[in-house]
């Protein structure tokens, strides 16, 4: 079994979230030394935004992004 963390807070240093998740993590790791744990911080490192011409564009119904994928000006 492995663990994601997720750290959402802009700030590093003095944040209260990240400071209970390290709690967390430390305990998990004391009960389960071998299993991984994935980390992720969007507050540091952001997810990139959608290009407008990606099927998930589509999906959310930008017909411009349809008739660029389709070769229509």
């Amino acid at each position: 079994m492995s663990l994601y963390r997720l750290d959402t807070s802009i700030r590093v240093q003095g944040s209260h979230s990240r400071a209970i998740a390290d709690i967390v993590e430390q305990e998990w790791r004391r009960a389960r030394p071998g299993d991984p744990v994935i980390r992720r911080h969007v507050g540091v490192d952001p997810i990139p935004a959608t290009e407008p011409t990606s099927p998930a564009a589509l999906i959310t119904g930008s017909a411009g992004a349809a008739a660029r994928l389709a070769g229509v000006p």
